[in-house]
């Protein structure tokens, strides 16, 4: 019977969400390294940014020689040296089409410093157009300079009191191998609430943070306070109340991800992995028909940060695609992943693995059900990659006595970059064993 109401609720949810104005979209799973398997911190993450077409990069490190740099809309001064990054985003034709020339969306530098994000709604006055820095250059420069966590924290707020943000609020969340952080945002404020090593934490489109939080704008209460929203009488300021758009709060479509996420790792303290966060990433409500791209990071300590951080990536919905271990000391890419045009193109990886999602994803029942080699092949090409990880993590650590042995970088690059290629392959031969392919 519980099973029942838990599924009808769900249900409703989805409906509601579907038929309102209200934010729906990604999702983030945020777990403290007391609560996985093997103390590590895993953080996952469903990009919803609908039919927009995806990419994965890699870009190097630099030294820079200007002493500026120029953002949408501001100029900040620039940093001695950038760090190298991974990035899921969207493909440049449709950022500079839809988002003025902005497309990173999740990542993580070569510190291991991982970063996805959700869009929220406030109360507050949007920023004029062309005034304030976008949401896709804060990702930016969170991956080029942030060495820790809590680096990324201070960057945030600090950009945010100089400058507002002019596009939309989001909720940044950012991992390290040590610690999680939540800094949901507004156009000109911000909180900041560490995750406790103990804690699971589901993040969806509306704020969470209320009454607790380790940091937030110095004028955070004098604001509210000035626009009538907040009176000292009321108690201590709650952030999600105070700050939120009242017509975005507690929405189904919102509270069914939260719950539906919550549920599923209720219990496990000690006993999370990856598999368990990618299983929760592929539920309904979890996964929506616009998911993107979807990423789980896993942060390891006690493993040189090449080989122990590493972001399984995977293009469109994680129910009928493959995530592949990217890791922090591997730098090549295929082309397919680099780019991908507005419209279909059959070479695109990206579009590749849409086009799976689209055949199943509406139906997913039959996909289980009536496409069995599918979900078979599928599922062990993935159990496949994560025994090759072992393999090639012992490879990679254990000392290597002959006179020019290959490097990390090496070793973890072919290995990302093979994988990359071979699920790229899995995607177009499982659609082909779709009988409604064409």
């Amino acid at each position: 019977m519980r099973l029942k109401v838990i599924l009808l609720f769900l249900m409703v949810g989805v409906y509601l969400g579907a038929n309102s104005k209200e934010i729906t979209g990604c999702t983030t799973i945020l777990v403290g390294k007391n609560v996985t398997a093997d103390g590590s911190v895993i953080m996952g993450h469903n990009e919803d940014m609908g039919d927009l077409s995806g990419r994965l990069v890699f870009q190097p490190g630099k030294r820079q020689k200007e002493s500026e740099i120029q953002l949408n809309y501001v100029t900040i001064p620039q940093v001695e040296e950038t760090y190298a990054y991974w990035a899921s985003g969207n493909s440049q034709a449709v950022a500079d089409k839809h988002y003025d020339g902005g497309w990173i969306l999740c990542g993580m530098n070569q510190w291991g410093v991982s970063l996805g994000c959700n869009t929220m709604a406030t109360r507050e006055a949007k920023i004029p157009k062309g005034k304030g820095i976008l949401r896709y250059s804060i990702r930016r420069l969170i991956l080029e300079r942030a060495k820790t966590a809590r680096d990324a924290v201070d960057l945030v707020g600090k950009l945010i009191d100089t400058h507002g943000q002019s596009d939309s609020p989001v909720a940044y969340c950012i991992a390290d191998r040590e610690e999680a952080w939540l800094v949901e945002t507004t156009f000109r404020h911000w909180v900041a609430r560490r995750i406790k090593d103990c804690e699971v934490h589901v993040e969806a489109n509306e704020y969470t943070i209320e009454t607790k939080y380790d940091m937030a704008s110095d004028d955070l209460i004098a604001y509210a306070t000035k626009q009538g929203w907040y009176k000292e009488k009321d108690g201590p300021l709650n952030f999600k109340y105070v700050y939120g758009d009242p017509e975005n709060l507690d929405l189904p479509r919102n509270i069914s991800r939260r719950y539906q996420g919550t549920y599923m790792l209720k219990n496990k303290n000690g006993l999370i992995t990856v598999k368990t966060i990618l299983s929760v990433l592929s539920q309904p409500p979890v996964q929506m028909p616009a998911t993107q791209a979807f990423m789980v990071w896993h942060l390891r300590r006690k493993m040189p940060v090449e080989v122990g951080c590493v972001m399984w990536h995977g293009m469109s919905g994680a129910n009928t695609s493959i995530a592949v271990p990217v890791y922090v000391g591997s730098t090549k890419v295929p082309a397919e992943y680099t780019s991908a045009p507005y419209c279909y193109d059959s070479v695109s990886a990206w579009w590749q693995f849409e086009r799976l999602q689209k055949l199943f994803y509406p139906r997913l029942w039959e996909y289980a059900h009536e496409y069995p080699d599918v979900r078979k092949k599928l599922r062990k090409f993935q159990e496949t990659i994560f025994k090759e990880c072992a393999d090639i993590e012992e490879k990679a650590l254990k000392p290597r006595d002959q006179e020019n042995p290959p490097g990390l970088d090496v070793i973890l690059s072919n290995f990302t970059y093979k994988t990359l290629k071979n699920a790229l392959k899995e995607a177009i031969a499982a659609a082909s064993l779709s009988k409604s392919a064409d």
